[in-house]
């Protein structure tokens, strides 16, 4: 089978794809000249949208592969009126994501955020045990499985759930309790860790009528998509409530325009998307199975 890849890297790491050519496949690259008609699978990340003109595009497609866990630059509902499939890679991530997410925690707890310049600043990293927290875990079941596996692992916490795609029945772990009122969620919550897709009814999930329900030292971790956090009130939140903090590693506008009033805040840490970004989970985010 042909396979076109449509993306250079980093995105798409080519040197995880070799194991196609050993099995007698031949893989094109960007700017190969190639003939389409003969392209049996394209394979994508997320710059390239694959919309209706470049389906068509090629005449004898049969399979899509998105490296990566989201799927939202691709028309699926056409595909799936073109009998094409689409295969993706979902869960690889999700042991990087738990990871990041645990230390991001402590770290927010610990207060490592802080600059020290002499041993009498050891005060201000006066800090919140883990222990008997009330963690909010929103959304997405395969990584919050790992997240909770990880965290409960420091003795007591409570385990908050909010998630349109359960019920309390998916749950049988008695220190995790099932709420329907969001609100409610925002005022019991210690740490909030946000797993939630980019949809019209998530945006602006947390908007400052939220903020408000907060208490005065939550610790809010945002690994999933932006735009489901209001920025600016989050940036107001947060220079009002200075033993409140973040980490952020995804923001309106990427990969380089986040507000420069992030720079002027001392509770809040930023990375550049580098939630998923593990050699183990890049690696398994190339490996596909293949159907003939």
């Amino acid at each position: 089978m042909n396979f076109h890849i449509l993306e250079s890297y980093p995105n798409i790491n080519h040197k995880y794809l070799d194991y196609l050519k050993k099995n007698w496949h031949k893989i094109f690259l960007p700017f190969d000249d190639i003939s389409k008609n003969n392209i049996d699978w394209i394979i994508v990340r997320s710059k390239i949208k694959v919309d209706k003109k470049l389906i068509d595009s090629y005449i004898n497609l049969k399979y899509v592969f998105r490296v990566w866990v989201w799927v939202e630059n691709i028309d699926i509902n056409y595909l799936t009126k073109k009998n094409i499939i689409l295969k993706n890679t979902p869960w690889v991530n999700s042991q990087a994501v738990a990871e990041l997410v645990l230390w991001w925690i402590l770290s927010l707890l610990r207060k490592t955020y802080k600059k020290w310049d002499n041993l009498d600043d050891r005060f201000l990293f006066i800090w919140d045990e883990l222990s008997n927290k009330t963690i909010w875990i929103v959304w997405f079941w395969a990584i919050w499985k790992k997240i909770y596996n990880l965290i409960n692992t420091f003795w007591e916490n409570n385990f908050l759930i909010y998630d349109p795609f359960l019920n309390p029945s998916d749950f049988k772990e008695s220190n995790i309790i099932f709420v329907k009122d969001k609100k409610e969620l925002f005022k019991k919550s210690d740490i909030i860790s946000f797993h939630i897709p980019l949809l019209e009814n998530t945006k602006d999930f947390l908007s400052w009528d939220d903020f408000m329900l907060l208490k005065n030292n939550i610790k809010i971790v945002n690994t999933s998509r932006w735009w489901i956090i209001n920025e600016y009130d989050l940036i107001k939140f947060l220079k009002q409530n200075e033993e409140s903090s973040a980490f952020i590693d995804t923001w309106e506008w990427e990969p380089w325009n986040y507000k420069k009033e992030f720079n002027d805040l001392k509770n809040i840490i930023i990375t550049p998307h580098i939630w998923a970004m593990t050699k183990e989970s890049i690696k398994k985010m190339h490996e596909f199975e293949i159907y003939f």
